[in-house]
């Protein structure tokens, strides 16, 4: 799998524009530190899953 984070950009929200495709959204690639990806440039589902689960793990901790 990939991951991105799509976004409306300032100026989209400050005048309120439209997102289209003649006035896309940001789009900010998410790198994970520590997982590899696969030759077409994939993430394993799994392991971006196992991220996803031990962030959360350590988040309840500090949040006690």
């Amino acid at each position: 799998m990939d991951v991105k984070l799509i976004y409306a950009a300032v100026t989209q929200l400050r005048e309120t524009q439209e997102i289209s495709m003649s006035n896309p959204p940001m789009i900010l690639p998410i790198d994970f530190e520590g997982l590899t990806r696969n030759a077409d440039g994939y993430y394993k589902l799994e392991d971006v899953i196992q991220r996803f689960d031990d962030t959360m793990a350590e988040f309840d901790i500090l949040a006690k």
